[in-house]
């Protein structure tokens, strides 16, 4: 690349994706009958009666099939560097955030970084984003989080593959 304008004509945000299940319901049901199909698995191998494993195993099948049709594709992108900056100093750290020797605000600024970084679906706010946040398992928002981070924060250095050797090896044979 030999000229700076081509560089830019390039140059992407980084974006991605978080799927997430926004049913808990099915998501605890399906955990429920998990154990259960555990159980029932070792209790079909020592009993003569009819094995009622694949029958739960059918029902978590339907189950997980009903929890990818209402999952979500979150997708974030980068909001720039300068973007970033600004929203920091939007959302200043509180005492108590200074002492923890946080650089921001950390009740406001995540929900604010999020509803900035998400471009799908459309139409995010800090409000709706700090109303999905109280409907989210720890586990999902910091999903959420740590994808935030991840594009607004990661270099861009390429990630890394450790079967990368091995396939080069492989097609130079």
């Amino acid at each position: 690349m030999s000229d700076f304008s081509e560089l830019l004509a390039q140059a992407t945000p980084r974006t991605e994706r978080v799927t997430l299940c926004l049913r808990g319901d099915l998501t605890d049901r399906i955990d429920q009958l998990i154990a259960a199909h555990a159980l029932a698995q070792a209790d079909d191998e020592n009993s003569n009666s009819a094995n009622v494993a694949p029958d739960i195993a059918e029902e978590i099948i339907g189950l997980i099939e009903e929890a990818d049709e209402n999952s979500v594709d979150f997708v974030l992108r980068s909001i720039g560097a300068r973007a970033w900056s600004d929203l920091l100093a939007d959302h200043p750290p509180s005492a108590d955030d200074m002492a923890m020797g946080r650089d921001h605000d950390s009740r406001t600024f995540p929900l604010a970084a999020l509803a900035a970084s998400i471009t799908a679906p459309e139409g995010a706010t800090p409000e709706m984003v700090t109303e999905l946040e109280e409907k989210l398992s720890a586990g999902a928002w910091q999903q959420l989080w740590t994808a935030c981070l991840a594009v607004n924060i990661v270099g861009g250095d390429i990630p890394k593959f450790a079967g990368r050797s091995a396939v080069h090896d492989l097609s130079a044979n």
